[in-house]
């Protein structure tokens, strides 16, 4: 969030950025590094009491932004704080994970934060294209529920600098080595795809790092297998330029930012539909959308993409040009859109990778 508020500074608006730390340990154990925010101020709090101290200070025309509405460190807190003084409100969160047993507690426990008009935020800002409907369906109402991403840094991209093997179709995978995210899958799909050349790149720690390794070496043969670790943020996005297919085959992902990391890199990618941001995936018009955990359509999408060959170079400018509707620049102006509606009856806005169709 950082790179839209800082945006949202640049343009004239007065942002205070409170947070308990610069930067979670795991964040930084991925790579991530803190941005500049140099247009905005930053708060560093140690709890909710030095938090509501700084709420207290604000004028009763600020309108607020929480991340999330419910668990979430100390925001439950500030939240009753909000709703106490009737201030300007509204929260920003992910499809919620649905899996397992507890699927049916958070319904209700949404419902019931959500449900009642005196009690719930002003707007939401619903990360992931499932999460408009679940929120309806919850009980709070659709008009003003509009559909939001995490807005990346937009940085220059030199595509003329791609130095990837010409002859070999090169896939890669950016995120945590864990279960959920199914990496497992995406090797069994390459496994049936051999009569074509390609060579699948990991960038990635965690605990199934040794399996995955030994799973994929097995399956595709050392030469078609490469996993990369851990690399600085700067280094993935270079990296990214060199892919002709990005694939997130994760069972669930609120958003997955890899995709609009490759999308403003003029990469295609493949995800499952456990991933939030298949919205823009579809917007893209380029590479592909299977069902989470179904082994034979990834296979069928990735060989589509085998057999199209890479996009050549002005395809690949022509998507990059278009995903800057994933940036900072875009969300600031789209956010901007949101608050008029919300406060001041504007036309409700269509997110940019919708109105840049």
């Amino acid at each position: 969030m950082a790179n839209l508020a800082d945006e949202l500074g640049a343009r004239g608006n007065e942002i205070h950025y409170i947070a308990a730390e610069d930067m979670s340990v795991l964040r930084q154990r991925q790579g991530w590094v803190k941005p500049e925010m140099k247009n905005l101020q930053f708060h560093r709090v140690s709890g909710p009491r030095e938090a509501l101290c700084l709420l207290n200070g604000f004028s009763e025309d600020a309108i607020h932004l929480t991340q999330g509405i419910r668990g979430n460190g100390y925001i439950s807190t500030i939240i009753g704080f909000l709703r106490q003084c009737h201030a300007r409100w509204g929260v920003i969160m992910e499809t919620v994970d649905e899996r397992f047993c507890l699927g049916p507690l958070k319904r209700m426990v949404y419902a019931w934060q959500l449900g009642c008009s005196s009690t719930r935020p002003d707007f939401m800002l619903a990360i992931g294209e499932k999460l408009k409907p679940w929120l309806v369906a919850r009980g709070y109402p659709a008009e003003n529920i509009f559909k939001f991403t995490y807005f990346l840094s937009q940085e220059s991209v030199d595509l003329t600098n791609n130095t990837r093997p010409e002859s070999v179709f090169r896939i890669g995978f950016v995120g945590q080595l864990i279960e959920r995210k199914r990496v497992d899958i995406l090797t069994n799909a390459l496994s049936g795809l051999l009569e074509f050349p390609f060579q699948f790149l990991v960038i990635g720690t965690g605990p199934l790092e040794g399996r995955l390794q030994e799973q994929a070496i097995a399956k595709l043969g050392q030469e078609r297998f490469r996993m990369l670790g851990q690399l600085p943020m700067a280094e993935v996005r270079a990296f990214m330029q060199t892919l002709d297919c990005l694939v997130l085959p994760s069972d669930h992902d609120g958003w997955g930012a890899v995709i609009s990391e490759a999308l403003m890199a003029g990469v295609p990618t493949i995800c499952s539909d456990g991933c939030g941001a298949v919205t823009v995936v579809k917007a893209s018009g380029v590479g592909g959308i299977f069902h989470k955990g179904d082994v034979v359509a990834l296979r069928a999408q990735l060989r589509q993409m085998l057999i199209q060959q890479p996009l050549h170079l002005i395809q690949r400018r022509a998507l990059a040009a278009w995903a800057c509707c994933l940036g900072s620049v875009a969300g600031a102006g789209y956010l901007e859109s949101i608050l008029n509606r919300v406060y001041l009856d504007a036309d409700h806005p269509l997110p940019p990778w919708e109105s840049s169709l």
